[in-house]
């Protein structure tokens, strides 16, 4: 804001000063003084000519010659006068005019660049009370943090957190995206702004909001929050069950003593009576007795030949794809080089999405890979090694060895 206000004033100094400098340069401008000076010159020394020839010290033929080339003289000043001066009065002619352009480009070139900060130079809350209050105190001292230091993207995501709590959504949906632009995608601001899209539209988490959430637990599975808005999701589609998997998976991962374990157990009897509830939807049909128990153990280890080549604090992805359907993960757990070898249990409470489910297939394949770069999507270089096809209902078990790179 700095900025734009500076090189704005600097751009109205310039256009006031341009027509005012203009008339001033043609009020008392060289072009007539330098005029005037040579006349009176030529003037003067014409009258010492006929001085001298009056005096006898020139002659007729000296005195004709003398005074054909100081008119001579003179022409050569008055023309050399006229023809540097034209272009320059032409160009003061036109320079007010083009000075009015330049502020005109200026300022809406300096709004483009600029119109994110303009929009939160000042955001009123919509919400009252204290909570709101002290957001805007919030959200006022990050503006002034953001405007020292414009690229911290924590800070923006911060910003966006605050107009949330001051009920203004839209603000919020800025600060994130200048945070993406600034962080790129991670889960905690595809969570966040996923809420400022379903708050802009009135609750409905459908389309953009789902997808969202969706990438952030393609990111990380394990991630509470994407967890909990996922079992929203489900909940308001009408899928009781994988509700309940999603919020009964996040309460069981908290301490007994976690304040969120409350909520969470509201949720799950919301999700349950859901459930129990007369419709047609799908949560009000149980699942066929085939589907029930689907899960899959899997036991996931490194090839002796590459524990070497591994860093501890590399991010291991152990999941389940359909042998014959999408690739989208149909569970997913995520772990550590160090952890490994390692158990884990993959079933319907993974889910990515409620109709990407292991109990609604009859064959999966099992992948483990080690991610170098920390991205759920395979990358040239990680590791990875496979199992299947296999059933995955009736307690399936399959052990998988990471012994390739990808190409």
């Amino acid at each position: 804001m700095t900025a734009f206000w500076i090189i704005a004033a600097v751009l109205v100094v310039v256009a006031v000063a341009a027509p005012l400098w203009s008339l001033l340069h043609r009020r008392g401008g060289p072009d007539v003084s330098q005029s005037l000076l040579n006349t009176a010159i030529y003037r003067d020394r014409l009258e010492e000519l006929k001085r001298d020839l009056a005096e006898g010290v020139l002659e007729a033929g000296q005195f004709e010659a003398a005074r054909a080339e100081l008119a001579r003289a003179l022409l050569q000043d008055l023309e050399g006068e006229a023809a540097s001066g034209a272009p320059h009065r032409g160009w003061l002619q036109w320079w007010p005019a083009a000075a009015v352009v330049l502020l005109v480009a200026g300022a809406l070139v300096l709004y483009g660049h600029l119109r994110q900060e303009i929009v939160f130079a000042d955001v009123p809350p919509a919400l009252e009370g204290n909570d709101a209050r002290l957001a805007r105190h919030e959200a006022q001292r990050l503006l002034r943090q953001i405007e020292a230091e414009p690229a911290q993207g924590e800070t923006w995501l911060q910003l966006g957190r605050a107009y949330m709590v001051m009920g203004r959504p839209d603000a919020a949906l800025q600060a994130y995206d200048r945070a993406r632009r600034l962080m790129g995608e991670t889960p905690d601001l595809l969570v966040h702004r996923a809420h400022a899209l379903g708050r802009l539209r009135g609750g409905d988490l459908e389309g953009e909001p789902a997808r969202l959430i969706a990438r952030a637990l393609e990111l990380d599975p394990d991630h509470r929050a994407a967890r909990i808005w996922w079992g929203l999701v489900a909940l308001q589609r009408g899928d009781a069950a994988a509700a309940e998997a999603a919020f009964t998976r996040v309460r069981d991962s908290l301490p007994s003593d976690a304040p969120r374990r409350a909520l969470l157990d509201r949720l799950i009897d919301q999700a349950r009576g859901a459930g129990a509830a007369p419709g047609t939807g799908e949560a009000a049909r149980p699942p066929a007795p085939a589907t029930q128990g689907a899960a899959v153990t899997v036991t996931a280890r490194l090839d002796p030949a590459l524990a070497g080549t591994v860093p501890p604090g590399a991010t291991v992805f152990i999941l389940a794809r359909a042998a014959d359907g999408p690739p989208m993960p149909l569970a997913v757990v995520r772990r550590q080089a160090r952890d490994l070898p390692v158990t884990v249990t993959l079933d319907d409470s993974l889910a990515m999405m409620p109709q990407m489910r292991l109990s609604r297939f009859d064959q999966v394949r099992i992948i483990a890979r080690v991610s170098l770069s920390g991205d759920a999507t395979p990358r040239p270089g990680d590791l990875q090694g496979e199992a299947g096809p296999l059933d995955p209902r009736g307690g399936a078990r399959a052990e998988v060895v990471i012994d390739r790179a990808l190409p």
